[in-house]
């Protein structure tokens, strides 16, 4: 299946959230809303009647970032809980003591775009209990894909695509899950074990640029050299030999005036 891992409606009524959702190609998604549960329901009824498979989750905003909470049993009780952190946004440690008695999987929203707010950045290192990381969005730097790519890989993370929470781009990016995941709870499993695939869709019209970073050559290397450090090492090298020279004539001197 093609799913949405982190797929907020916004301001969209359930009707054209799922609308828009199908029209995107998305076989499910996780619906999201920020620091709050309730009203999931309504977007899933809708989803289902587009054909689209619905799974519950919710976004913690933090103060910079966010992650995604999709717990393993998606209820009544899930929809009340209080996700709110008071009149501000979550820290990374409020976070992680919220989180450590949760039967679910976490997810770290990209850590490293930051087009529209702030990303968690290397702070990604310091969430506990993660499941994931989403490594695309579809837009933004590629170097910011390689960074989260990096921080996937370095602590052994299933690598997600999605919209990034953010409903215009619903279909920008989303991931490839083994289709006999059906449940919630199958879900959760599923994104701590793996395998999924990341899969990105351009925008004809602004498509990225996907060539890998250009390699220096022993040419560039010598341009460089001959425009910054390798000039400083010669001037400072000419200096002291003058000076080492200068040094050297005027003990000569000395010597031969004093035999003189």
């Amino acid at each position: 299946m093609l799913i949405d891992l982190h797929a907020n409606p916004g301001d969209l009524t359930p009707e054209n959230f799922a609308t828009v959702v199908a029209d995107a190609g998305l076989s499910a998604v996780v619906i999201t809303r920020t620091n709050r549960a309730d009203g999931l329901t309504d977007y899933a009824e809708a989803l289902r009647g587009v054909g689209v498979d619905a799974y519950f989750g919710v976004e913690l905003a933090l103060d910079k970032g966010m992650v995604v909470y999709i717990p393993r049993t998606a209820d009544a009780a899930f929809e009340d809980t209080q996700w709110t952190q008071g009149s501000s946004r979550w820290t990374v440690e409020e976070v992680n003591e919220r989180l450590a008695n949760e039967d679910g999987a976490i997810i770290a929203a990209h850590p490293y775009f930051r087009d529209d707010h702030p990303g968690l950045g290397d702070r990604v290192y310091r969430v506990k209990g993660l499941s994931a990381i989403v490594t695309r969005v579809g837009r933004g730097s590629q170097g910011w894909d390689t960074l989260a790519e990096q921080a996937a890989q370095k602590r052994g993370l299933t690598q997600l695509g999605s919209s990034g929470g953010d409903s215009k781009f619903l279909g920008a990016a989303a991931t490839v899950m083994d289709d006999e995941v059906t449940s919630q709870s199958a879900l959760v499993d599923a994104l701590k074990s793996g395998p999924t695939m990341v899969l990105e869709m351009d925008d004809p019209s602004q498509p990225r640029d996907r060539r890998p970073p250009a390699r220096s050559t022993p040419d560039d290397r010598r341009d460089r050299d001959s425009r910054g450090r390798g000039d400083g090492r010669g001037r400072r090298d000419d200096r002291g030999r003058g000076r080492n020279n200068d040094r050297r004539g005027g003990r000569e001197r000395g010597r031969r005036n004093r035999r003189d």
